[in-house]
């Protein structure tokens, strides 16, 4: 009977360290659980915000687009406007040269007019 007695004794001290040891398990995996329901809390957050940067994004994308587009209408037109800005200049310069001969070609007539007025008086 020791035996049966002794091994009695150490099969409930094994059942008691396996029940120790299943409550302990049981505690872990609730705190895990509870670690996971977290960490997904924590990820569906994430891709919300995610999702949200993607589309800010793409709006932001969007916006600097139209701008350049725009910037490169304004350039365009810029360019044109100097275009023309120089064809102007340049008409410009040869009606002063024109208006220069001009003034020479009157001096020149105001010139003979007056000498035949001299010559016609004596």
């Amino acid at each position: 009977m020791d035996n049966l007695s002794a091994e009695c004794h150490r099969a409930n001290l094994k059942s008691q360290s396996l029940e120790s040891r299943l409550s302990s398990n049981e505690k872990e995996l609730s705190t895990l659980r509870n670690e996971l329901t977290s960490v997904r809390v924590t990820l569906s957050q994430s891709e919300k915000s995610g999702k949200t940067a993607e589309m800010n994004l793409l709006l932001m994308d969007q916006q600097h687009e139209r701008t350049i587009s725009n910037l490169r209408s304004q350039l365009k037109k810029h360019k044109n406007d100097g275009e023309k800005i120089q064809e102007l200049q340049h008409t410009v310069e040869e009606m002063r040269e024109q208006v220069s001969e001009m003034e020479g070609l009157l001096k020149a007539k105001c010139e003979e007019i007056e000498d035949n007025d001299d010559k016609f008086i004596q």
